[in-house]
């Protein structure tokens, strides 16, 4: 168990977010990638939900057969930005590999989510908590990531998050982890500026570490234009 105060990072669709309110008294700052799973009440028992547990359950297929080429196609065809057939084919790569390479406990586990873990159920969840403030917290999304699914979530939590900031990946949907460096630098920055929040503001330790050197990435700057700067090697904007 964590015992002393913690940074909250969330890749998983916003699933982690409800943890923010019980953690609240120990969390000193949250990242929260690709909100896409809080939905409007009259998502719940709509045409569009029925829609998703009809996609989920092709997925749960899927990781029941273990048809990683079945995933990977989905993946790139939902999720994935390339520049051209170049990088797809390199992500297809990629995903290829680490699927033929898969063992039966991840394909076991991967399917849990599909079965139990819904927009619904966290929707429901979410709207039922007040508000809540929760320094250094930041929610992004990719700048081509999908409008209802992605950026109206993270535009729904934001307001039950105030104070929160929002910024957005440039040149990602939401597979910012398969995209390319660029991507990964982007939320590398995002996350190395987090931090460097949370620690201008946390009290001196009483007895420092010694012969300890952290290495991280250069950190991603603030902006509040959309537009990038010449010669910037990481492409995020931020809107507050």
């Amino acid at each position: 168990p964590v015992s002393g105060p913690f940074v909250l990072l969330c890749s998983g669709g916003g699933l982690a977010t409800p943890m923010m309110w019980s953690l609240r008294p120990r969390l000193v700052g949250a990242l929260l990638l690709n909100v896409s799973m809080f939905r409007e009440g009259a998502f719940q028992g709509s045409g569009a939900e029925e829609e998703e547990r009809a996609r989920s359950q092709r997925f749960f297929g899927y990781a029941r057969s273990q048809r990683g080429d079945l995933i990977t196609h989905a993946i790139l065809s939902d999720v994935a930005f390339a520049h051209c057939a170049e990088d797809m084919l390199s992500m297809e790569k990629h995903l290829t590999v680490a699927y033929n390479g898969a063992s039966l406990n991840f394909w076991n586990f991967v399917q849990r989510p599909l079965m139990h873990w819904t927009a619904a159920e966290l929707s429901k969840n979410l709207r039922a908590l007040p508000p809540v403030k929760v320094p250094n917290t930041i929610i992004a999304c990719g700048a081509l990531a999908d409008t209802e699914t992605v950026h109206r979530s993270s535009l729904r939590l934001q307001r039950l998050l105030p104070g929160a900031s929002m910024a957005y990946i440039q040149e990602s949907r939401a597979a910012w982890e398969l995209e390319g460096a660029e991507q990964q630098r982007s939320v590398a920055g995002l996350l190395h500026g987090l931090l460097l929040e949370v620690a201008a503001h946390l009290p001196e330790p009483a007895t420092p570490a010694a012969d300890v050197e952290a290495v991280v990435p250069p950190a991603c700057e603030r902006r509040t234009e959309a537009s990038d700067e010449e010669g910037s090697d990481c492409s995020v904007s931020w809107e507050v």
